[in-house]
C-alpha cells in the first residue's frame, strides 16, 4: 500500500486484461470524469468511506470529499462519484482509499478497489 492508500496504476483493457504499471504520460494530464469504488470482505454492517486522492513525494491532495456505504451481510460495499473533470499530472500518482470506521484503518489493496473514468489530454 501506498502512503495514501492503494495505488491506481492498472489499466483494464478489451477483453477483459488487465496491465499494471499505468503512469501519466509526459506532457499529459489524465482528466477523471467519474469513479466506482468497491471493498469486499468487510464485516456486514461496517461504515466505509471511500476517497480518491493525488499523492507527490508524500503530500496528500484528495480529489474529492469523502463519500461513504454501509457492507452488507455479504461484507461488500460500494459507491459511485462524478468527478467533474479533476485533473491528474504527470509524476503523480492516483491514489484509493478505503477507511474502515469499525477498525479505524485503511483496508487493505487486495480488498479495496476502484474503477476510475477519464481521458489522457495535452499538458497547458
Amino acid at each position: 500500500m501506498s502512503v495514501c492508500g492503494v495505488a491506481a496504476d492498472s489499466v483494464n483493457k478489451p477483453g477483459s486484461t488487465r496491465s499494471s504499471g499505468f503512469t501519466v504520460p509526459a506532457r499529459r494530464v489524465l482528466v477523471l470524469t467519474d469513479v466506482e469504488f468497491s471493498v469486499i470482505g468487510g464485516g456486514a454492517g461496517n461504515l466505509i468511506t471511500f476517497t480518491l486522492a493525488r499523492e507527490t513525494s508524500g503530500a496528500i491532495n484528495s480529489i474529492n470529499s469523502d463519500i461513504s456505504a454501509t457492507t452488507g451481510v455479504d461484507g461488500a460495499a460500494d459507491a459511485r462519484l462524478s468527478l467533474r473533470n479533476a485533473i491528474v499530472k504527470s509524476g503523480v500518482t492516483l491514489c484509493v482509499q478505503c477507511f474502515d470506521h469499525s477498525t479505524h484503518g485503511l483496508i487493505e489493496e487486495n480488498t479495496c478497489g476502484a474503477t476510475i473514468h477519464g481521458f489522457l489530454a495535452n499538458d497547458s
